[in-house]
């Protein structure tokens, strides 16, 4: 196991499943993509939130048939949960998970991205608003899997360094 992968046993739905958390570089089958999200930064190093029925989250989800591409799941996600418009995409973390079993593995895609704009947040989907926060504000209030969401994080930081997408921090 290399330094760049780290691995979680998770539960959801009554189901344990492994989480396999592999560099940007890993390949993988586009059409195993289960979801997609962005880690969309402001460049005062800040993070734009998506408000959910389940609390604050990143904006992402499924892909779905009619989505060209992978990217544009994620620019509609975007636009649908939190209102914003994103710049060039830069893959953060492949996530592979054994959800349907060790021989139907899927994915999911991390990406960062800089806020490029703000428009109006469509209430007709999930999304309930946006929140501007601190990746430690984020952190001290998401919901879900903490350990899997400060990895995305970590992740997301050091791609978007590397990307020169970091801004001040």
């Amino acid at each position: 196991m290399g330094m760049s992968e780290d691995v979680f046993r998770v539960s959801l739905d009554g189901r344990e499943f492994t989480l396999r958390f592999l560099g940007p570089d890993a390949s993988y089958d586009p059409a195993a993509v289960t979801s997609a999200a962005v880690v969309p930064f402001l460049t005062d190093g800040r993070i734009v939130a998506a408000v959910l029925d389940r609390g604050i989250d990143l904006p992402g989800g499924r892909v779905e048939t009619e989505d060209a591409s992978i990217e544009e799941t994620v620019r509609r996600e975007a636009l649908e949960e939190a209102g914003i418009e994103v710049g060039p995409l830069v893959l953060a973390s492949v996530i592979e998970s054994d959800y349907f079993g060790p021989s139907r593995l899927t994915f999911m895609l991390s990406y960062v991205a800089m806020v490029v704009g703000f428009g109006p947040v469509s209430t007709e989907h999930e999304s309930f608003g946006r929140r501007i926060v601190s990746i430690e504000e984020f952190l001290s209030e998401y919901r879900g899997d903490s350990r899997d969401m400060q990895l995305i994080l970590k992740r997301a930081l050091s791609a978007a360094r590397q990307a020169g997408i970091d801004s001040e921090r």
